[in-house]
Parts: structure tokens; sequence; C-alpha cells
């Protein structure tokens, strides 16, 4: 991912510097997890961001602080960590939202 971003060398340690969207908290009820419905609320909720959200401010990135179990689903939706996380307990990673289609 970091290829693909502007060349800022403290963008893996200060996610403030490009401006981003965090989704706080994201999560499907374990009888309903692994049937894709997680899958498909994400990409209803990225073309919502794109068409609702980024029109009127300038972010580039879409941004999860990712529980160590949910790594694998988000890097499913094309999330990508972001570099060294200090937070032992969760995972940061990013969507360029350029790159979503």
């Amino acid at each position: 991912m970091a290829e693909k971003l502007p060349t800022h060398d403290h963008f893996i340690h200060r996610r403030d510097s490009i401006p981003a969207v965090q989704i706080h908290h994201f999560a499907v009820s374990k009888n309903y997890q692994a049937q894709g419905y997680g899958s498909q609320i994400m990409k209803m909720l990225i073309v919502f961001i794109k068409v609702t959200i980024l029109p009127h401010m300038g972010a580039s990135l879409l941004t999860v602080n990712s529980i160590k179990s949910a790594v694998e689903f988000y890097h499913k939706q094309g999330f990508d960590k972001t570099g060294n996380n200090r937070d032992t307990a969760n995972t940061n990673m990013a969507l360029i939202l350029s790159d979503v289609t």
C-alpha cells in the first residue's frame, strides 16, 4: 500500500497526515458470519461513503482498527496494513478510496 500513496515517510506512523474516513465499529453477529453478509455490507458502506461523504471532504483513505481475528476479512475487502502497529491488540488498516470502483 505504501507504494501507492504519496511520498510521506511519516504516513506509516501518522494517520492524521492524510485525510481519511474511519470506520469505528463494524461487526456481524456470529450467527451470520462466514455467509457473505459482512462483505456485502462493507461494499454498500464503501459506496455510501464515496457517494455521500467524499464529495464534501477530501479524504483519500478509509481506515479501520481491526481486531486480529478480523484482519483477513478486511484484507479480502481491499484493506492493507498500514505499517508498524504499536497497538498489539489491534491492527491499523486502510483502503485507498481511489482504488475502489
